[in-house]
């Protein structure tokens, strides 16, 4: 075995000795050949060169012009204000800065053609990033928190629920719509500590057994425009960079829509809503929202809770009763522990045709605003809760 394995080796060796005499000997002959072999083997690698060149150049120069563009002109790459803020107003510090543009829906990013309808919106902050209001005040008697149904997205400053109930009971109200969680940071704010009525609106799916279980206790506040950096640290580049945003539109959902044409209301409204929380969540939510209130309660504040519910609730067809009943008993139980609190859901079933949210999104609409803005001023005036507040500005 020793012998045969030594007499492969040298078989190999040999033939490989007699291939690399057989190459000199061509070359010796051919003498042009190694100088044409080169030559090609230059001009390939010149060829990569430029072509590697031309990627990264182009890369560089689309990356300096969307740059560019963007610093310009930031609102031809957002859907929405809310986004805009969000990235930039939020992280420039004592800055006012005004959105003044056309607005898309967020289910208009998944379709190419179809829902790309557009408004017009103006919208502005303070120097903190809080919401425009009709009223400039040193303290307001009314503070409105909550998410982005409070901030108003999708809408104009007068359009927003602060200002429509501000408007019409002609009372300073401070709209906190983007401090959704921070109320004990906020009430430290200078122009909020005389303020006496609190409004807090809260998206439905944030209410289960989890909401506000902390108990309350104020803390010093804090600008929400604190952690302010550069743009170009804040925004993601996937934002403005021109070819990444044409390839949005070979995305998945996009081509999906094409190739198989879906209705927008089949997209962002299930046929069927099947709510996944239990009694469990509800009654832990009121006591936890119990215990909210009387906290504020001591410190002098009269508080009003306020579910928002969402677009899926209402505009579905078919919603199981736990849903249905879910905000209803949630009011009743605050109310029966001496909690305000005020039930929309019936209300914005009751008139769900009338376009109470934005088409494209799953946001109020200014008629879904204007609903609810009645609904809270009517509320306020029979419990008395306009009476007696402090307006001296």
């Amino acid at each position: 075995m020793e012998q045969e394995l030594r007499t492969n080796y040298f078989t190999s060796l040999i033939h490989s000795l007699r291939l690399r005499a057989s190459v000199a000997l061509d070359a010796k002959s051919n003498p042009n050949t190694n100088l044409e072999s080169s030559l090609a083997t230059a001009k390939d690698k010149n060829r990569s060169a430029i072509y590697a060149f031309g990627l990264i150049g182009s890369f560089y120069f689309f990356y300096i012009i969307s740059a560019i563009l963007f610093f310009y002109s930031p609102n031809h790459f957002y859907f929405r204000a809310w986004e805009f803020f969000d990235e930039i107003v939020f992280h420039s510090k004592g800055k006012k800065i005004v959105w003044e543009g056309l607005e898309k829906g967020d289910g208009s990013r998944s379709f190419l053609f179809q829902y790309q309808e557009a408004w017009q919106t103006r919208v502005s902050c303070n120097e903190e990033g809080f919401r425009s209001v009709p009223y400039i005040v040193n303290s307001y008697p009314i503070l409105i928190l909550g998410d982005s149904h409070t901030w108003g997205s999708g809408l104009s400053d007068e359009d927003t629920i602060a200002w429509k109930i501000s408007e019409k009971l002609k009372v300073p109200i401070f709209n906190a719509g983007r401090a959704h969680g921070q109320l004990e940071k906020i009430i430290d704010k200078s122009c909020l500590q005389k303020t006496q009525l609190i409004i807090e609106f809260t998206a439905s799916q944030y209410i289960n057994q989890d909401i506000y279980k902390e108990p309350f206790i104020p803390k010093s506040y804090i600008p929400l425009t604190q952690d302010c950096k550069p743009w170009y640290e804040v925004v993601p580049p996937k934002r403005y960079f021109l070819p990444y945003k044409l390839f949005r539109y070979c995305s998945y959902p996009v081509l999906k829509n094409i190739l198989l044409p879906t209705q927008l209301d089949e997209y962002q409204v299930p046929w069927t809503y099947y709510d996944s929380r239990t009694m469990d969540d509800l009654e832990k939510a009121i006591i936890n929202l119990t215990n909210r209130a009387q906290s504020l309660k001591k410190l002098g504040y009269e508080y009003v809770f306020v579910p928002v519910p969402s677009k899926h609730i209402i505009q579905a067809k078919e919603v199981n009763q736990f849903a249905l009943d879910f905000h209803e008993k949630l009011v009743q139980g605050l109310l029966a522990n001496g909690v305000h609190s005020i039930n929309l859901t019936s209300l914005f079933r009751e008139k769900r045709d009338q376009g109470l949210f934005i088409k494209t999104d799953s946001h109020w609409s200014k008629k879904g605003v204007e609903i609810a803005s009645e609904e809270v001023i009517a509320y306020l005036k029979s419990n008395h809760l306009i009476e007696g507040l402090n307006n001296e500005n």
